[in-house]
């Protein structure tokens, strides 16, 4: 096999497996967003009956940690976008045809 073969080869194997790494972590990722919605859910539930019990520090630094939350899920999504652009023009790039 020429030197041109095994690249053009290594060079599908990279992108196979940075799809599949892609494809993993996306799964892993909808994982953590379905446990935060559990949790955001069980604290709106259980948030009323703290603030009954007087909690109120409780019930605030469940606020923060669900802008926390909110705001890191929308960095990762910025950065999924911006990876995704890059990532379909080297997805589409022919370099050995």
């Amino acid at each position: 096999m020429g030197w041109h073969k095994t690249l053009a080869h290594q060079w599908n194997r990279t992108k196979t497996f940075i799809h599949q790494s892609y494809r993993t972590l996306g799964k892993w990722a909808g994982e953590v967003e379905r446990g935060a919605g559990i949790g955001k859910t069980f604290f709106s539930t259980i948030a009323p009956i703290l603030d009954d019990l007087g909690q109120h520090d409780a019930i605030s630094h469940g606020m923060k940690a669900t802008q926390g939350y909110d705001q890191l899920r929308q960095g990762v999504m910025d950065a999924e976008h911006y990876v995704k652009g890059h990532a379909n023009r080297i997805a589409q790039a022919d370099l050995f045809s």
